[in-house]
């Protein structure tokens, strides 16, 4: 089984910082890039950066101090498309 690169990220909730890190599977990731950050409410240091959800420096988002609990439709127009499963995730579980 092949090994992957793992990125490393900084995100922050309810005024804290935290670190996290997402394998970046088949996705093209460059340095200073935006995501979105998914994590669990009750552990909020388990998390993963969402690459198929970029947010390009051209928009301007206001992130509330408690984040948001769905993706705001504004960024929705920038999902790329899953790489997951050999880019077939997408197809088989129709986001």
């Amino acid at each position: 089984m092949k090994s992957g690169t793992v990125i490393k990220f900084n995100y922050s909730y309810n005024g804290r910082k935290y670190e996290g890190g997402t394998g970046i599977g088949d996705y093209n990731i460059k340095i200073g890039e935006r995501y979105i950050v998914e994590f669990a409410k009750d552990k909020v240091d388990l998390s993963k950066a969402l690459f198929y959800y970029p947010i390009p420096d051209s928009v301007r988002v206001e992130i509330p101090f408690d984040g948001w609990k769905e993706v705001p439709s504004e960024l929705k127009r920038y999902h790329r498309k899953r790489m997951e499963l050999f880019g077939l995730y997408d197809i088989m579980f129709k986001n």
